[in-house]
């Protein structure tokens, strides 16, 4: 895991070290947290709760990696337009969904089965 803020968690895969598995274990990752969002949702209705949804968006891309910070507080983190990209595509989900960049499709078409959607981009199509 990269990061979490509020409602938002930013993992990371195939960094720092290259893992040529990396789309497919996003992927799977992503199945895994529906699946669990939804157990967990179906004990808080039991309970009398509301249900949880959440919105996973899967994309790839060349970014910047690194250690930041100070003594007190260091981060591994991530900056490059491939993680703004990856914003717009968990935007572009509902819950209950994993939505995938073209470019993760690309690596993993053999093993998916998709429905195609457009997602918006800032200044091109992701």
């Amino acid at each position: 895991m990269d990061k979490y803020e509020s409602n938002l968690l930013l993992a990371v895969f195939g960094s720092p070290e290259p893992d040529e598995e990396q789309w497919h274990k996003s992927v799977a990752a992503g199945l895994e947290i529906q699946k669990a969002q939804q157990m967990l949702s179906q004990a808080w209705q039991v309970r009398g709760l509301p249900p949880c949804e959440l919105d996973v968006g899967i994309h790839t891309g060349g970014v910047i990696h690194g250690f930041v910070g100070s003594e007190e507080r260091m981060e591994f983190t991530i900056i490059g337009q491939a993680e703004n990209q990856a914003s717009r595509v968990t935007d572009s989900a509902s819950g209950g969904e994993v939505v995938i960049a073209q470019a993760v499709y690309e690596h993993i078409y053999r093993s998916v089965q998709v429905q195609p959607r457009l997602i918006p981009g800032k200044h091109a199509e992701t």
